[in-house]
């Protein structure tokens, strides 16, 4: 089943990089890059023997036939919409990522000078604690890194309260943007059909 799917994504990738009015622009599109690596680890396991050295560097590259998943994305509106939002909301959802980052940057500094005395084991560096500081903003809690001292406690508690609120403005712009972008899809739709009813009424009178 697999070689028969490998051969079927081959020859459509091959169809549609002759059909393609711009090959080469074409070859560096995502949709293109996408195709050529679920289908690259396949004919490079049939070209390299089990026995090889390098077969073991290779196999790593087998993973990579889950980016076939992606091509789902042409024939599903909901994944396009979904690019659109993304692609839109980028530039506010970097300016807030990197406003977190310095954020999660303070926080974490002042967990280490707070608890490095009390836990040295686990809060033993600044990056050591950047993995507290993210399973917290998350509100996983492992529970594998806890704070021993009051105000180390009282800072974890702080930053899980604020963290809940900061993590919720990245799904307030991801969904106004997908709203806006569904509803001018269907607005879009809704005046193509009207105006295909105009041109078979107009027919209909011209016939008459």
């Amino acid at each position: 089943i697999e070689s028969a799917c490998v051969v079927l994504f081959t020859a459509e990738y091959l169809i549609r990089l002759y059909a393609s009015p711009h090959r080469s622009q074409y070859a560096r599109s995502f949709m293109s890059v996408v195709d050529l690596v679920s289908i690259f680890p396949f004919y490079v396991g049939l070209c390299i023997s089990e026995e090889s050295n390098v077969q073991a560097v290779f196999d790593t590259l087998r993973v990579f036939r889950v980016f076939r998943v992606f091509k789902l994305c042409r024939s599903s509106p909901g994944m396009i919409m979904l690019a659109k939002t993304l692609k839109i909301s980028a530039s506010n959802l970097s300016s807030l990522c990197f406003a977190l980052s310095m954020i999660c940057l303070v926080f974490t500094t002042m967990m280490y000078y707070m608890e490095k005395t009390h836990n040295p084991e686990k809060f033993s560096s600044i990056p050591a604690v950047f993995w507290f500081t993210v399973i917290t903003m998350t509100t996983v809690g492992y529970g594998d890194t806890t704070p021993i001292g009051f105000i180390g406690k009282v800072l974890t508690g702080a930053w899980s309260i604020i963290c809940v609120v900061i993590l919720s403005f990245p799904l307030t712009i991801l969904v106004d943007t997908f709203t806006a972008i569904r509803e001018s899809a269907k607005a879009r739709k809704e005046k193509m059909k009207q105006s295909q009813e105009d041109q078979t009424d107009d027919d209909s009178d011209d016939d008459s």
